[in-house]
């Protein structure tokens, strides 16, 4: 059996659906194909079930990309706004609300902008449950063989997503089709991802899971001010996944775990007012007390009693730990994959340089965003854009 459409979109996800409804408002023919049983899965789980679908502060600098090409990013986002996907969520009435540096949650649960979605792209012909066996190019035509049917469009849009949450069905599909084609992948890796620590780091910093703090996170030049949390394997919170985003094998995380106050020129102030006070006692009103035990360790003494040189050193501790991550949690606890097809062998429509009528969106691309919504709306704005010239 076959079917024809003037465009096919493999993938039911954020940027895919952005992309259907783009496209419909082209009057074009649309067919969604999904290897899942239901559609917008990441969605769903994004924002703890509350969906941060976009971040009022957006630009190209909330992006990480290998490529050189700074105004690929920018020009996407001023084509397809936050404004533009708010438009949306107004005329279906969804309620939303800003939580902290403008990331848009919306009020009710995440079904709500499922079903806004499905509802604007109700025209377009989706199939679910759907093995994809082949892709091919006939003729200035799109052969997609499934097991259900053999599909053709003259139009093919790639937004399979990437290798995160393996559990809700991430695959490398897009990258196998992108390679078929001659098309240039840049190496994946996990981002926004939890951090290990080494084996003898561990030892000590065990003792501290579960403990939560707000901290300053420095990576590569980035510095992110957020939660941390002291887990079973290592670090996780957002200002750790943000860093992680810019982390590279080997090298440093610089974590201040005091960021409001210099505790050089605090405790050594305290020094002279703080008589029959242990170190540990008075740092322990700053930070966790297990956290206080860990960063003194058998250094402890009373205030009176500290060099100038024990106070530097549990300062330095404190407002500037210093560690090298052993790796990350991978793609199972990753929140996106950075890495993923060549910004460069893509043209500003999001259509392959090499293969025309050929489109790749969303995560598939190499273009990574911080935690904080920047992800789905590139998803929304890659999508839009596609969806206008497939």
């Amino acid at each position: 059996m076959k079917k024809n459409f003037d465009v096919i979109i493999i993938g039911a996800g954020a940027s895919g659906y952005s992309c259907a409804i783009s496209a419909l408002a082209q009057n074009k023919t649309v067919c969604i194909l999904e290897h899942n049983n239901s559609p917008l899965k990441k969605v769903k789980i994004s924002g703890g079930g509350r969906c941060n679908f976009t971040n009022l502060n957006i630009g190209a600098v909330n992006y990480v990309t290998s490529s050189n090409q700074p105004n690929f990013i920018k020009n996407a986002l001023d084509k397809f706004s936050p404004q533009e996907f708010l438009r949306l969520i107004n005329k279906h009435k969804i309620g939303f609300a800003e939580k902290a540096k403008g990331q848009l949650f919306t009020s009710a649960a995440s079904q709500k902008i499922i079903d806004m979605l499905m509802s604007e792209a109700a025209k377009a012909n989706t199939y679910f449950d759907i093995n994809i066996k082949s892709v091919n190019k006939k003729n200035e035509l799109f052969y997609v063989e499934t097991n259900k049917a053999v599909f053709l469009s003259s139009s093919l849009v790639v937004a399979t997503g990437g290798l995160s949450y393996p559990n809700i069905g991430a695959t490398d599909l897009g990258s196998k089709i992108a390679k078929q084609f001659g098309i240039k992948i840049i190496p994946h890796k996990p981002a926004l991802v939890p951090l290990n620590l080494d084996n003898e780091t561990m030892k000590e910093t065990i003792k501290l899971k579960g403990i939560s703090l707000e901290a300053d996170v420095e990576c590569s030049g980035r510095l992110f001010n957020d939660n941390i949390l002291f887990t079973h394997f290592g670090l996780s919170g957002p200002a750790i996944l943000q860093a992680s985003l810019y982390w590279q094998k080997g090298s440093k995380i610089k974590i201040n775990l005091l960021p409001k106050i210099d505790l050089n020129k605090e405790l050594k102030e305290l020094r002279n007012s703080s008589k029959g006070k242990k170190i540990s006692n008075i740092l322990a009103k700053y930070i966790p007390g297990k956290l206080a035990g860990y960063i003194i360790g058998n250094n402890d003494c009373f205030i009176t009693e500290a060099s100038n040189k024990l106070i530097e050193s549990i300062a330095n501790k404190v407002n500037g730990w210093e560690i090298t991550p052993a790796g990350t949690q991978g793609f199972k606890l990753a929140e996106v994959t950075s890495g993923g097809i060549d910004i460069e062998e893509i043209n500003e429509n999001f259509e392959a340089r090499k293969e025309p009528k050929l489109f790749f969106i969303g995560e598939v691309l190499d273009v990574t965003g911080q935690l904080g919504g920047y992800n789905l709306q590139w998803a929304w704005s890659s999508g839009f854009i596609a969806g206008k010239y497939v």
